[in-house]
């Protein structure tokens, strides 16, 4: 039996892997098509779908990013 993993709601507090220590962030904005944006001066894109949605993410610091579902986890 597989376990599918939920998308994340806004306001859920996530973490994931940065250069080997965790990284956490709140989910401002879910995606669920194909995403293109300028952040910090980049383009940005992520191939999201219903299976993996794409989240725009606020880090604690301030600064958001666009991570993909498959990426993070729900921080405890």
């Amino acid at each position: 039996m597989t376990l599918k993993k939920v998308a994340y709601q806004p306001g859920s507090r996530v973490r994931w892997a940065d250069h080997g220590q965790a990284a956490y962030g709140i989910v401002l904005k879910v995606f669920t098509h194909y995403l293109e944006r300028t952040m910090n001066g980049a383009t940005v894109t992520r191939p999201a779908n219903r299976r993996n949605p794409a989240y725009l993410i606020e880090l604690d610091g301030g600064a958001t990013l666009l991570m993909n579902h498959s990426d993070l986890q729900l921080a405890v």
